[in-house]
């Protein structure tokens, strides 16, 4: 989950000087130092400012390792008590600890902090949909504002709303890296048919409608989403004929090998007897290396291979599979069995994060399976 971006730092030096007249030459009393350090979590990597409160009679001083010059103070010496201003510049590195004396007279403190590394993850995410299991990490293209990354929400059968899919749309290439969605009862049901209401999308502000782009290109307006995976209610599955859900198609792809595959993945979404949630990410190559060329004025780019990865979860259990194809036509029978692959080896193929938002001792063992008798009708 991202890290929260507040701090609660508080160190509280107490200190009590006491002199004894008895004598000519004034001995001083001073009472232990006490230091309360509350602090809710370590410093995110961002940085910023926090409040270091010194309670004394006395004149004190901080002072820090001449190195640590990625933190500073607004007042390093002082009478009295005084709240002090600690400056912690943006970390782009790995986590860091800063260290530093505050001392009254021969009394003397050690503070230690923490500062985070650098977080690629609240960098790419910055909203809350993002950290999902199904989604993948978002590309460069989209902090470089190259790319979209759009949640669509529909309402369900009952008139709650439900989050539909997801994508990152990549606008130089007219065509969407990746879509993710999943299947889970609610989603899952058949409410609804085909509504073929074809439409520009309204979350991409700089789309334009492509629906001339494929008139007459010979190529089929393929679902991403496909609209038989969105069946719960009419909402949900007309957002499935937004033109930011289509590639374009090989209608003998389309129709044939990719159909077949997509129908397997559906029939698992449908069975809870393997999941109670089924997550799926699928796509075309958008790269330059993995383009057929571009159809239509807006050039959007037709993808040479098209994956999906899946993730299954039932109970505390996961699996996961997934499939490269390259865009052609297939004779029959279709053995997409063949295609099979670990999530790790796709991951190496397309450059994609898949499933990244799993605890990592997860990720790390379920996204190197590819135990085809896990999945009932490969």
């Amino acid at each position: 989950m991202m890290k929260k971006n507040y701090l609660s730092l508080l160190i509280l030096l107490s200190f009590g000087l006491f002199f004894n007249a008895c004598n000519s030459d004034s001995d001083v009393d001073t009472k232990a130092l006490e230091v309360d350090l509350v602090i809710d979590e370590k410093i995110n990597y961002k940085g910023g400012e926090f409040f270091l409160r010194i309670t004394t009679t006395g004149s004190w001083k901080i002072e820090q390792p001449a190195s640590d010059n990625w933190y500073s103070f607004s007042s390093i010496a002082g009478q009295g008590s005084q709240t002090v201003v600690l400056k912690v510049t943006e970390n782009d590195d790995g986590q860091r600890t800063g260290k530093f004396d505050v001392s009254v007279g021969t009394e003397k403190k050690t503070i230690e902090f923490t500062q985070n590394e650098f977080d690629e993850e609240e960098l790419y995410y910055p909203v809350k949909e993002a950290h999902r299991i199904e989604m993948p990490r978002l590309s460069k293209d989209f902090i470089d504002d190259k790319a979209a990354y759009v949640v669509h929400y529909a309402m369900d059968n009952v008139g709650e709303p439900t989050l539909n899919y997801s994508f990152e749309y990549n606008y130089a290439s007219h065509h969407t890296r990746w879509v993710a969605f999943t299947f889970y009862d609610k989603t899952a049901e058949s409410n609804t048919k085909r509504s073929d209401a074809w439409a520009a999308d309204p979350s991409l502000l700089r789309y334009t409608d492509n629906f001339d782009d494929y008139r007459g290109s010979g190529y089929d307006r393929g679902h991403l989403v496909a609209s038989a995976d969105r069946l719960y209610s009419i909402p949900a599955n007309e957002q499935t004929f937004y033109f930011s859900n289509m590639s374009p198609q090989i209608n003998s792809f389309n129709g044939g090998i990719w159909a077949d595959l997509e129908d397997k993945v559906r029939s698992w979404g449908r069975l809870s007897a393997i999941r109670d949630t089924l997550y799926v990410a699928k796509g075309g190559t958008i790269d330059d290396e993995n383009v057929m060329g571009t159809i239509g004025n807006n050039k959007i780019a037709i993808p040479k291979y098209y994956f999906m990865a899946v993730l299954a979860k039932k109970g505390s259990t996961y699996k996961s599979i997934a499939f490269m194809l390259e865009h052609k036509s297939y004779s029959r029978p279709y053995n997409v069995q063949n295609y099979a692959m670990s999530v790790e080896e796709l991951e190496e193929k397309t450059g994609i994060d898949f499933f990244h938002n799993l605890p990592d001792e997860i990720e790390r063992v379920v996204e190197k399976e590819k135990n085809l008798l896990d999945w009932p009708g490969l």
